[in-house]
């Protein structure tokens, strides 16, 4: 009786515990499901085996060799559904056949007993008490339960042969002797994957009513009651997609990587990175997630890119769904801003798959969030691209400076001249000092002699001579003709006279290599004109009117004649002062010499104006020397742009930006929109890395007229427009950025041919080792890396580990030439 008592307890402890279970779940906190991470499940089982009865006909002892004979067969089915990891519910029907005998002197007895049941039974995982393991492969656990038994038995006297058939009056499951029973046992399990397993058990059951109980071998003795143990091995299916991470993990280099570009590119300031990644059929649990985070490391740091979430079809929140069945793809761009460092650096990928407790995925949470939530396995970092080519960065900064040119005249000409009237004599040509006019003339003459007399070297003289226009033409000219040969003989008689002087210069002595011009410009009707405008005479209208209409000379000369005492007034007041010669004096101003201007430079700058400063600064090649000159002169004058933007292109070119900025600044202050200070700007703002502002610089300096398109394709190059680069260096053939330019452009072989005519350089030599290795010109690529090594030695670190380099890393001769 007691014994009853302890299994019905056993039954409602686990029946019980399992619906307890089953409450908890429902209501437990999220951190417990978490902690847990379990899914229910259901399965089914097939199973067969042997029953061995221990009875009144029980065989004593046990014959090993007559097993057959004195055990059963059982065959069974059950389903259940898999609460929690411990705890359990299955339905089992089973049924089979027992045997037993005795072999005693007089006493010879069989039985085969026919049975069927079906019960109810809790179950208790003992393996997932110690320690919960979804990946667990072998489990140990326990059952018991209630049910309803259901048997009769065959016994057979074998002394006398007779069979009987007892505790049933019919055929079928309703004559069958049914009792109520308690199932129990235990197993153990082996499972080959996520769904199939293998089971091995042994059990028995305990048939409640105590009479019934004694008869499962057809004989009731009352003595006890007849104790049947079952051992049965079953296959088993789980009808789940198990949420194995370890096998993910396990599997996770399936998943296969695209980057694009790989080696990674830096265009601009920044790097594209494009992922492409293919995940393969049954391998995505439905209920985990995987998060990959690239990671740019490199020396001195490391850039983590934004994470990729993958997610199993039963999985909800953002992120990428990939189906278990199928398999899938993902894509996923990003634009990362170039640090330094980064030329030489690997693409990392760094997983973690993880079980989402929630069921959810979030695609904002860090590393450490997702590890103190789920469960969860770490992947290890693995390398998906090299990185990173920087080629666009090995622009030359050859900007075009422009610098502002002095005014300087070297040859300046200095004129004086002194004017000879004539009288009114026919054919007149002589020279009359009496005449009043030539009263002013005497003292223009004295000022022509002190000017000539400076000494000062004469370039030419020039003699004028006009006549007043009455008269005929033909003689007015022949007349002006003469009066400018009388001119000429004057200035010979002035310096014979001067040089008879005791203190006469050599230079007064004659009139050596200077030559006498001597013009005739016949009668003077262009000055009668504006001296008859600027008259009272009562009939200048008229007179205007007719030399404005009148083309032939010598009508025109009759009619004003007609004007009889307008004509005394012109005769009197108007023609004297056209009848004469004018002696013009050129001669040239003495300059410093380019020595002398040199020296007081250096010396004296303060001796020197603006345009002597800026010219000496033309006269030595020493930049120094010349920058010195231009901060003298913007001492001197400060409000001339000239010296400041001179003095910044010497800056800039000696590498000092901020200074040569500051010097533009001012020239830009001192004369707004200068071309010349603008394109300078643009340079200082290229070298400087701001390639739009430069740009809009050189593209304004060129709206206002300087012819400098070369420069637009530097910064052109550093915002990865290469088309529009080669476009604009196209000004210059042979040359170095234009090269850069085409092979960034992805046009290698007409960057070759651009760079070999390219003036020797180390720079130069490197970036045609490049086009050669896209080329896969081996030749050339060695050839060319070497030369740029030999000139610059810093080059060999550089193609070290260069990854435009990275297909010949391993190659001997690429090595030898870094090593």
């Amino acid at each position: 009786m007691k014994r009853t008592y302890l299994l019905i307890a056993l039954f409602f402890v686990l029946f019980m515990g399992t619906a307890l279970n089953n409450i908890v779940f429902a209501q437990e906190s999220e951190t417990t499901k978490k902690a847990n991470s379990f899914d229910p499940y259901w399965y089914v089982n097939l199973n067969a085996g042997r029953s061995l009865l221990y009875g009144d006909l029980m065989t004593t002892p046990l014959n090993l060799d007559k097993l057959g004979k004195q055990t059963g067969f059982i065959g069974g089915f059950y389903t259940g559904l898999q609460f929690s990891p411990i705890f359990g519910l299955r339905g089992l029907v089973n049924g089979g056949t027992i045997k037993s005998r005795v072999d005693q002197t007089g006493y010879k007895f069989k039985s085969k007993t026919h049975y069927f049941g079906y019960y109810l039974e809790p179950t208790l995982d003992f393996t997932n008490l110690i320690k919960y393991n979804s990946d667990r492969k072998f489990f140990l656990y326990g059952f018991a339960g209630i049910g309803i038994a259901n048997m009769y038995s065959d016994l057979t006297n074998n002394i006398t042969g007779v069979k009987t058939t007892v505790y049933k009056t019919g055929h079928g499951p309703e004559h069958y002797t049914m009792s109520p029973a308690v199932p129990y046992g235990l197993g153990t399990k082996f499972k080959f994957d996520e769904n199939w397993g293998v089971n091995l058990e042994a059990s028995s059951f305990y048939v409640l009513d105590k009479k019934d109980g004694d008869k499962w071998d057809g004989v009731v003795k009352g003595l006890k009651k007849d104790w049947v143990a079952n051992f049965s091995i079953g296959i088993n299916y789980d009808f789940t997609v198990a949420t194995n991470l370890k096998k993910m993990a396990a599997n996770y280099d399936l998943i296969k990587f695209e980057v694009t570009p790989n080696p990674l590119e830096m265009h601009g300031d920044s790097i594209i990175v494009t992922i492409k990644g293919t995940v393969p059929e049954k391998y995505m649990a439905k209920k985990a997630a995987i998060q990959i985070t690239p990671e740019l490391k490199y020396i001195g740091g490391s850039i983590l890119l934004n994470p990729i979430t993958l997610k199993g079809e039963e999985v909800t929140g953002d992120g990428i769904a990939i189906p278990y069945l199928s398999g899938g793809t993902f894509f996923v761009k990003q634009t990362i801003a170039y640090m330094p460092g980064m030329s030489a650096s690997d693409l990392m990928a760094n997983p973690i798959i993880y079980k989402p407790a929630s069921g959810a995925v979030d695609t904002q949470a860090t590393v450490l969030q997702i590890r103190s939530n789920n469960k969860f396995i770490d992947v290890l970092s693995h390398k998906i691209a090299d990185g990173v080519i920087i080629t666009p960065m090995l622009i030359k900064h050859d900007e075009d400076l422009l610098t502002a040119a002095d005014k300087m005249v070297k040859e300046k000409i200095v004129s004086k001249d002194a004017t000879i009237y004539f009288i009114f004599k026919v054919n007149e040509d002589k020279i009359d000092w009496r005449l009043p006019l030539n009263e002013k003339s005497k003292v223009e003459l004295d000022d022509l002699y002190s000017f000539i007399n400076q000494g000062w070297k004469i370039k030419n003289i020039e003699v004028q001579a006009y006549s007043s226009p009455e008269g005929r033409s033909t003689i007015n000219q022949t007349l002006s003709e003469n009066r400018a040969i009388a001119g000429k003989n004057y200035v010979l008689y002035l310096f014979k006279k001067w040089g008879a002087n005791k203190n006469a210069t050599e230079f007064q002595k004659g009139l050596v290599n200077v030559s006498i011009n001597t013009i005739g410009h016949g009668a003077d009707w262009d000055g009668f004109l504006k001296a008859v405008q600027a008259s009272d005479l009562k009939d200048k209208n008229t007179i205007i009117n007719i030399v404005n209409t009148e083309s032939d000379l010598n009508k025109r000369d009759q009619e004003i004649r007609k004007m009889k005492s307008t004509y005394k007034l012109l005769v009197k007041e108007i023609l004297p002062p056209l009848r004469r010669t004018n002696i013009k004096v050129n001669s040239y101003v003495p300059e410093k010499t380019d020595e002398q201007i040199l020296s007081s430079a250096n010396d004296k700058p303060e001796s020197l104006n603006v345009e002597e400063l800026l010219f000496a600064a033309n006269l030595t090649k020493d930049a120094n020397n010349q920058l010195v000159m231009y901060k003298n002169t913007m001492k001197q004058y400060d409000g001339d742009w000239r010296a400041f933007n001179n003095a910044a292109v010497i800056e800039l070119k000696n590498g000092n930006q901020s200074q040569a900025l500051s010097y533009l600044n001012t020239a830009n202050t001192l004369s707004p929109n200068n071309v010349i200070v603008l394109n300078n700007l643009g340079a200082v703002e290229a070298k400087k890395g701001n390639a739009q502002v430069s740009l809009e610089l050189f593209i304004k300096a060129q709206s206002l007229g300087v012819n400098e398109g070369y420069n637009t394709g530097i910064p052109l190059i550093t915002k990865a427009k290469y088309n529009d680069a080669v476009s604009a260096l196209n000004s210059k053939k042979c040359n170095h950025n234009l090269g850069l330019a085409q092979l960034l452009s992805g046009n290698s072989q007409a960057a070759i041919v651009t760079l070999k005519c390219a003036p020797a350089a180390a720079d130069t030599y490197y970036v045609l080792a490049i086009a050669a290795a896209r080329t896969n010109d081996t030749i050339l690529l060695y050839e060319n890396l070497m030369k740029s090594i030999k000139m610059d030695n810093s080059f060999k670190a550089k193609a070290a580990g260069d990854r435009e380099f990275i297909r010949f890393f391993n190659v001997p001769e690429f090595q030898a030439i870094v090593k």
